[in-house]
């Protein structure tokens, strides 16, 4: 049995694994795995499932994002590449209701969200490389071009992509402005 003195020994001098939650609870790694990633087609007791939760909590443990996404395949990032000069983002009004409402749905799904601000002509190479490197599961796209070759590929690949802005000619989702049915509230305003 483990007492306070070496629960706060492991605490002060490295990172929390799952071994080490398996230890405390009494059960193999695997269990750990099974009932922190609440699996539930394994048969675990009531018991045995509080013991790990109790143990996992008792000892700070928090899952390594890099070995979870190593065996789920997935990196539960996504990027958003936003291609404009800088002068542009900084006088854009939109991109902060656009970033706050990413924000909300990225956390509110255990989700990351990654921002890259590249220059329109070197957009291609900036997003390849994310997809190339398996570091996001899917991409939003904003201001998308007719002639990016990369963004093809990814059509082609079937890869997640959303595009912020349309792009005619092409099987991807997009969000966009109606910019006329906004002018005509305006204009019905004012008169």
């Amino acid at each position: 049995s483990w007492g306070l003195s070496s629960i706060e020994c492991i605490l002060s001098t490295r990172r929390v694994t799952s071994q080490d939650v398996a230890d405390l609870a009494g059960v193999s790694r695997t269990t750990v795995s099974f009932v922190l990633n609440n699996v539930q087609d394994i048969k675990i007791s009531p018991a045995t499932r509080l013991r790990v939760i109790q143990a996992a909590e008792k000892l700070g443990y928090v899952p390594d994002a890099a070995a979870q996404a190593l065996v789920s395949r997935r990196a539960k990032i996504i990027g958003l590449i936003l291609t404009r000069r800088a002068h542009q983002i900084a006088s854009d009004a939109f991109i902060p209701q656009i970033l706050d409402g990413l924000f909300d749905v990225m956390h509110q799904n255990d989700m990351r969200l990654i921002v890259d601000i590249v220059e329109p002509e070197h957009q291609e190479e900036a997003y390849l490389q994310l997809v190339r490197a398996n570091r996001i599961d899917g991409i939003l796209l904003s201001g998308p071009r007719l002639d990016d070759e990369a963004l093809r590929t990814l059509e082609k690949d079937g890869f997640p992509t959303v595009l912020i802005g349309q792009l005619p000619g092409t099987s991807f989702c997009s969000v966009d402005v109606d910019n006329r049915a906004a002018a005509r509230m305006a204009v019905a305003h004012l008169v």
